[in-house]
């Protein structure tokens, strides 16, 4: 009887520390509920954007972000096919146009981040040149230092402060936005493996026709 009591207590005990938790972090619980397998959740407010000797605020909503940019499995698996240049399963995908994959998010319901998004993500609350400081270190990405000029499989490198990985080097990632008005071309942004440091940066910018394709532009989905 004592050891059921015991354990009843404790059960109880967990169920209220949780509950607590809820409380305080409103957020946590959105994301246990709302964020598919494998996304990440990345509150609403406040975050600093652009050059770090002019960053600016911006606000975004809540919203959920892939882990990971999209794996060759998990491309072929959706869209039945692998277009990708660099041949690995675990790698991500990439020679894929900027149709092809929001085609890709919205057949599982999810579409590509916004370009306020993908930075608000990539900082992971940080006001640096690269989200872990002003210095590069290749302990964090692959670019053209270390990837022997081709993709990596996904999540090797160390993960940002929100458990992303891979938001700067091995692909670039198509975002949702035009870059101008004249909405010729669609935002890039993390760099790739065959960008040097100073184009691997957060704030960095790159740019490409929506049908344009290239070993080194993929893509991950946000929701």
């Amino acid at each position: 009887m004592i050891v059921f009591f015991i354990l009843e207590l404790g059960m109880q005990f967990s169920f209220i520390i949780i509950l607590v938790f809820s409380m305080l972090n409103p957020s946590a619980l959105f994301a246990a509920k709302q964020c598919p397998d494998h996304m990440v959740f990345v509150p609403k407010g406040i975050f600093w954007a652009g050059e770090t000797n002019t960053l600016q605020k911006m606000t975004t909503d809540p919203f959920c972000i892939d882990q990971t940019e999209v794996t060759q499995t998990k491309y072929k698996l959706i869209m039945g096919e692998n277009p990708s240049y660099f041949y690995q399963a675990e790698n991500p995908v990439e020679t894929v146009s900027w149709f092809e994959a929001q085609k890709y998010c919205e057949n599982l319901n999810k579409r590509l981040p916004t370009e306020k998004e993908w930075e608000k993500a990539a900082r992971a609350g940080t006001k640096y040149k690269y989200f872990w400081g002003n210095q590069i270190d290749p302990s964090y990405l692959w670019f053209s230092y270390n990837s022997s000029y081709k993709t990596h499989p996904v999540a090797q490198k160390k993960s940002n402060g929100f458990g992303l990985s891979d938001i700067l080097g091995n692909v670039y990632e198509w975002t949702s936005n035009w870059y101008s008005n004249q909405e010729k071309f669609k935002v890039l942004r993390g760099g790739s493996w065959a960008n040097r440091k100073n184009s691997v940066t957060i704030a960095y910018r790159d740019r490409a026709s929506p049908s344009q394709k290239g070993s080194d532009i993929g893509f991950r989905c946000a929701k």
